[in-house]
């Protein structure tokens, strides 16, 4: 079969399925089946395809209509600067998230020592770790699940002797040595537990959802950590947090975590208001871990 005539197939399955983009995602496939880039396929439409490749597209294809999501289906997903590997059991980057290794790129200091918590696939530590090459952070996942995304893109990215990987909720499971932090960045489970439901289902049923529901009002697990943090802190470090948006911010305006001050709300690209950011504020915290 003809390269073009596959590719509008393909496309065809897919548009009548509802997906948005029906030949980019076509073209994708076709990439990862036969190695030829979107542009090669645009350029050598004439093509044959034989019948392994065809056959592998195929059933890309046929994932993609039972409602696997994208960056799933082609094993890795584009965020800021860099591609990570993703898979089943770990949280798909979003690009509202590369606020978070912006500002954090931007605010730690020359040598600094950063927390990456809930790390999910480690998009977010790899990130700021490969912006800063002096910087060295600490990522902290649940999830066994999640730890083999994030164990992965550290092996890719060359980052294993300047990330540590580890499986734990709290910052109480973390080796003493690694603290304290200069900053800590937490992308949270964020949606109320009845808005679960209302989700589209290529993330309600695909992707994990403890690395999205946030209990009732979508806040307990980042309000349980504000309480936890500020001893693992240095003086003047601060936490930055991703929410939902501006009603969950105007919650957590009115709580008031000891030895924290909330010192900045932050926009998302599209405006919206999403990103809090506390301070440190009491220089007599201490950490108290079992050694």
């Amino acid at each position: 079969m003809k390269l073009q005539e596959l590719r509008n197939r393909l496309g065809h399955s897919l548009a009548e399925a509802g997906v948005p983009r029906p030949l980019w995602e076509a073209e994708l496939f076709l990439e990862k089946a036969t190695g030829w880039t979107r542009r090669e396929q645009l350029v050598f439409p004439e093509r044959e395809v034989f019948e392994t490749p065809r056959d592998t597209a195929e059933a890309l294809v046929r994932r993609r209509l039972a409602g696997e999501p994208l960056d799933y289906i082609l094993g890795e997903a584009p965020f800021g600067a860099w591609a990570f590997a993703v898979g089943p059991g770990c949280l798909i980057p979003r690009p509202e998230s590369e606020v978070l290794v912006r500002e954090a790129v931007g605010r730690l200091p020359r040598g600094g020592n950063f927390l990456d918590w809930g790390a999910g696939s480690g998009c977010l530590a790899c990130s700021v770790a490969l912006e800063r090459p002096d910087l060295r952070g600490c990522a902290l996942e649940a999830s066994p699940a999640a730890l083999r995304w994030a164990w992965e893109n550290l092996r890719r990215h060359g980052l294993r002797d300047r990330v540590l990987l580890w499986h734990g909720r709290s910052p109480m499971e973390l080796p003493p040595w690694t603290a304290p932090f200069h900053g800590v960045l937490a992308n949270p489970p964020y949606i109320p537990t009845e808005h679960w439901i209302a989700l589209d289902p290529s993330v309600r049923d695909q992707e994990p959802r403890c690395a999205l529901d946030g209990g009732d009002r979508g806040l307990e697990p980042l309000l349980s950590w504000l309480a936890l943090l500020p001893p693992f802190l240095e003086p003047g470090g601060w936490i930055l947090a991703e929410t939902a948006g501006p009603w969950q911010i105007d919650l957590l305006q009115e709580h008031r975590p000891e030895g924290l001050c909330l010192e900045e709300v932050l926009e998302d690209p599209f405006g919206v208001p999403r990103f809090v950011l506390w301070r440190r504020t009491r220089v007599g915290l201490r950490i108290d871990i079992e050694k």
